[in-house]
């Protein structure tokens, strides 16, 4: 159990990883821990720059209910 708590003391955040800051997983034996709660507002933020980029390129479905 030590050992699992010291990994998690030297986790990286999503952020560093994609920027190249921090490694990712270096190991197929390695396992990845993500929480991606967010706020409302952020998970808004990102719907709507998402659903831009794809009526850009000319994809995706639109739903209606």
């Amino acid at each position: 159990m030590n050992d699992i708590l010291q990994g998690l003391a030297r986790a990286a955040k999503l952020g560093e990883v994609i920027t190249g800051k921090c490694p990712g997983r270096t190991a197929a034996g390695q396992i990845t821990i993500c929480d991606l709660t967010g706020t409302g507002a952020q998970d808004t933020a990102i719907a709507t720059h998402a659903a831009a980029l794809a009526r850009a390129a000319g994809s995706g479905v639109k739903i209606t209910a």
